[in-house]
């Protein structure tokens, strides 16, 4: 039977003068795509869907790239830097081992003397009298800087250091402090020993 063009292009046949804008399977070839191939492997984009997997990179996801440009690390050697972890322990052992006390300056009186309850601290270092470990303070000059430095701990007669803590201790539950020069002084830190075995690391 013979069939003209007119008659298959009527049919919805494709004919040989409609193949202009298509390739051969050698054509495709040439070029690296794939004509046939074993698929069996191969997930489609739905399956993957399904599984929760990534079919494309959300919007507010950004690339190592981005990152650098932006000044963030993507990989970096952190052997010498401690995990919150490692900080949150270390914290704690400070606080079992020690105590700071801030002393502001409305606590002082004109000479200079301060006298702090400390009957609540549990666990001081020592039995009787207990002498502070270290003094650090805030200060502010004449010009309005402020500036935090440790406070040294000398004799009155012999200080030549402005300002200084002239002598401290506890005893029957009061800290007794004589602060020496302390027209710039703001607040004055105190650190006392909490436990008895306070040297250990």
């Amino acid at each position: 039977m013979n069939v003209s063009f007119q008659k298959l292009n009527t049919s919805g046949f494709i004919t040989e003068s409609d193949l202009s804008g298509y390739v051969t399977e050698e054509e495709l070839e040439d070029k690296g795509y794939l004509s046939s191939a074993d698929l069996d492997n191969y997930v489609t984009e739905s399956e993957l869907e399904n599984k929760g997997y990534l079919t494309s990179v959300p919007s507010e996801y950004v690339t190592d790239s981005e990152l650098k440009t932006k000044g963030y690390l993507t990989n970096a050697d952190l052997s010498g830097y401690a995990t919150d972890q490692e900080l949150q322990n270390a914290i704690q052992n400070t606080q079992r081992r020690f105590v700071l006390l801030t002393i502001s300056e409305n606590l002082w009186e004109n000479n200079g003397l301060v006298s702090v309850s400390v009957s609540g601290i549990d666990n001081l270092y020592g039995s009787g009298n207990v002498t502070p470990i270290a003094f650090f303070g805030d200060f502010q000059n004449s010009l309005g800087d402020s500036y935090f430095q440790a406070v040294p701990m000398l004799e009155e007669n012999i200080s030549s250091f402005t300002p200084c803590i002239n002598f401290a201790y506890v005893e029957n539950g009061t800290l007794s402090i004589k602060i020496g020069d302390y027209a710039e002084l703001k607040n004055l830190y105190v650190l006392l020993a909490r436990t008895d075995n306070f040297f250990e690391g």
